[in-house]
């Protein structure tokens, strides 16, 4: 149910939103998503200004004062846990909180905001470059695993969608991880189509 949400909703939003929604539903560990958050530089989309925002304020699930965007990243990664209830909503949290509000009862779902792929799409699909900048040398592997599940994600909503920059998100992970390793790349990703068609 939340994929076909999200899909409904994420067609009113720019490439760098579908990027933070498909991100956030694929869980990594706490110390990734702190060093690995969506920083000040991305600016909100219009999903975000133009209906969320506007909507969850009105029904009451959103304040009207503090920005969900624009927090010193430095400052809030030191604070994450302190703080974690006191902070506004993030952009993909803001989505869960218009899911919920359409159910009788809210489901249990995870939603952890991030930007790995957009880190490394940033720096024109440099693997090494991102982990590096973000400190994430030591989990390589988490992070390219990240990659390969976005790369599945992505293809689902083109399919599902036909929107072209789910192919792009596909295309530019996929990108990624093949300069990384091309033998494990190519295994994964056959390995997830195998197991769609057996479906």
């Amino acid at each position: 149910m939340y994929g076909a949400f999200l899909a409904s909703e994420l067609a009113y939003s720019n490439f760098e939103e579908k990027l933070q929604a498909l991100e956030s539903v694929l869980e990594s560990p706490p110390r990734i998503a702190r060093l690995a958050g969506v920083p000040h530089t991305v600016e909100p989309g219009p999903l975000e200004t133009e209906r969320l925002k506007p909507l969850l304020t009105q029904m009451g699930l959103l304040g009207s004062g503090a920005p969900a965007h624009g927090e010193d990243e430095e400052e809030e990664a030191e604070d994450w846990w302190a703080e974690e209830e006191e902070r506004p909503p993030r952009f993909p949290e803001m989505l869960k909180l218009l899911f919920d509000s359409k159910l009788a009862a809210p489901e249990e779902i995870f939603v952890q905001p991030k930007w790995i792929a957009g880190g490394v799409i940033e720096r024109d699909c440099d693997f090494f470059g991102f982990v590096k900048a973000a400190d994430l040398v030591k989990q390589e592997g988490l992070i390219l695993r990240h990659l390969l599940r976005l790369v599945i994600m992505a293809g689902e909503f083109d399919e599902r969608t036909g929107d072209p920059e789910y192919r792009r998100i596909s295309e530019m992970s996929t990108r990624a991880c093949q300069a990384v390793d091309p033998a494990y790349t190519d295994k994964f990703l056959a390995e997830a189509v195998a197991m769609r068609q057996a479906q």
